[in-house]
């Protein structure tokens, strides 16, 4: 469940918003995401540290390439996702 500081859009109940006070940026572009995996050439098996993995969009990305992940989450309301 998300807690007050979120704001919720009406069409989209998981929508958040982005808290400036943690410095926050959610990834959504596929583009911006392939990049990335490719620019860290990411092989079976390689182990990733992923620092704010908010709603998981890279995460998933990793996760197909068959990466092993340890991603930590400083944000309370974000750790169900």
């Amino acid at each position: 469940m998300l807690r007050k500081n979120y704001k919720k859009n009406n069409q989209d109940q998981n929508h958040v918003v982005a808290k400036k006070s943690l410095g926050q940026n959610f990834l959504k572009s596929d583009k911006a995401l392939d990049s990335i995996i490719a620019a860290g050439t990411i092989k079976e098996g390689d182990l990733v540290l992923e620092i704010g993995p908010g709603q998981g969009a890279l995460t998933e990305k990793l996760l197909s390439q068959k990466a092993k992940i340890l991603a930590i989450e400083k944000d309370k309301d974000l750790c169900t996702y």
